[in-house]
């Protein structure tokens, strides 16, 4: 599953490097670059951006711009119960400690308060034309046993703009233990549809490992920025 995600990652990119190359158009932020489908990229919502996602119908979350560099936010599995609600409560702030024309590379902290877990993230965007490059790596921990870190986590990901509103994402997440059972990591793809001051994300998720008749879960994510 890894090679295969890799191969279409590296073959996604090497096909879509002519056509960066004839547009060299200005970077310009549009609406949830701050990430892909679950990887952060190096870009941050603008200074006083409000940002709203729904993710799987049941996760929110809301991020502000506080600064041009900087961001905060929380999020939560939709209150179902107040135990749901509280466990899955977490805070997070991104800084953009990079910022150029073409590369921007950020630092992700985020803490689940109830549940004594935090997240520390460190992310890359390369821009060339209409299509953007990403990689993060990313490390667990337990604030009960700082001994107790989950493995690494690494993603790599890429999105090109194929119309005026509409671009076609692909990402991979790869875990040291697995997320699942017989699974060893993540591959997703989809579009994002961008409503201006909003977007929705629709593709599917697809755990490696997996055989049979199983083809991905479906992804869905709306946005709106204001």
């Amino acid at each position: 599953m890894k090679k295969i995600a890799v191969l279409v990652l590296f073959v996604f990119s090497a096909g879509l490097g002519q056509l960066s190359a004839q547009d060299s158009s200005e970077k310009v932020y549009r609406s949830s670059d701050n990430t892909l489908f679950i990887l952060p990229t190096g870009q941050t919502v603008p200074e006083g951006t409000h940002q709203l996602n729904s993710f799987q119908l049941f996760f929110l979350s809301y991020n502000y711009g506080v600064t041009e560099r900087l961001q905060v936010g929380a999020s939560a599995f939709f209150p179902l119960s107040v135990e749901i609600f509280r466990y899955s409560f977490g805070i997070n702030a991104k800084y953009q400690f990079v910022q150029s024309d073409n590369f921007d590379a950020a630092a992700i902290a985020v803490i689940l308060p109830a549940s004594s877990v935090g997240l520390t993230m460190a992310s890359g965007t390369y821009t060339s034309g209409r299509v953007r490059f990403h990689g993060g790596l990313g490390l667990g921990v337990s604030f009960d046993d700082l001994s107790n870190r989950s493995p690494f986590i690494g993603m790599l990901g890429s999105d090109v703009k194929i119309g005026g509103r509409t671009s076609f994402m692909f990402e991979y997440t790869t875990f040291a233990d697995g997320l699942f059972d017989d699974a060893n990591g993540l591959a997703t793809l989809g579009f994002r549809f961008d409503l201006g001051r909003g977007n929705v994300d629709i593709g599917g998720i697809r755990p490696g490992g997996i055989s049979g008749d199983f083809i991905a879960f479906p992804f869905i994510r709306a946005t709106i920025e204001f």
